[in-house]
């Protein structure tokens, strides 16, 4: 109920001085700033809808984080860097 996952069953909740209607979710959650311990992109949605999910966390609107995420998934398939690779380190005698 905190995190504004379920509404309370019965009476009010105050997160953060704010109630937990639907108005308040981004707000509440933006202000608890929780952070996932374990993997959580949902598999049943692409790299690009789980970036657009995150983005509405940080309280980023969909019209922003669209083009956003669609950068920064072209970003990713892009073909890697064409640097030689980085030499050992030399051991002195």
């Amino acid at each position: 109920m905190v995190t504004c996952f379920t509404a309370p069953s019965a009476g009010t909740l105050t997160v953060l001085g704010l109630s937990t209607t639907p108005a308040n979710h981004a707000a509440i959650k933006g202000g608890l700033g929780i952070v996932q311990q374990d993997e959580s992109l949902d598999p049943d949605l692409s790299v690009e809808q789980n970036l657009i999910v995150y983005a509405s966390y940080f309280g980023i609107a969909r019209r922003d984080a669209v083009p956003r995420a669609r950068g920064a998934h072209a970003l990713s398939r892009s073909s890697p860097s064409t640097a030689p690779p980085a030499s050992a380190p030399s051991r002195a005698a």
